[in-house]
């Protein structure tokens, strides 16, 4: 073999070693690249199931503030207080007797 047959199979191995190296290394990125937005991926569905879990107990808390606001305007109110004492909890002014009537069945 002459010394240009051999340069040339020389040249050839080294680029052929070089593209192996340049193919191996765009896998590798490849790899790393989908490994992330998958894992990215996960931690966006993760989010979501946790906003939509955190938005249902906001609506529940919203709803239950808003009885307890209602609650709260009633009791304010002298009159209703002063009803709710005697039927609820069967209070009387000092002079009144309360009778309890069985209930009719029907």
């Amino acid at each position: 073999m002459t010394q240009t047959t051999l340069r040339q199979k020389r040249k050839f191995s080294v680029n052929r070693a070089i593209g192996g190296v340049v193919a191996l290394a765009i896998v590798f990125v490849s790899g790393v690249l989908i490994f992330n937005s998958a894992k990215e991926w996960f931690r966006y569905y993760e989010s979501s199931q946790t906003l939509q879990t955190v938005q249902q107990e906001l609506s529940e808390l919203e709803e239950k503030q808003a009885a307890l606001e209602a609650t709260k305007d009633k009791l304010s109110n002298p009159d209703y207080v002063q009803n709710f004492a005697r039927g609820v909890h069967l209070m009387s002014k000092s002079e009144e007797q309360i009778f309890v009537l069985p209930k009719a069945d029907e």
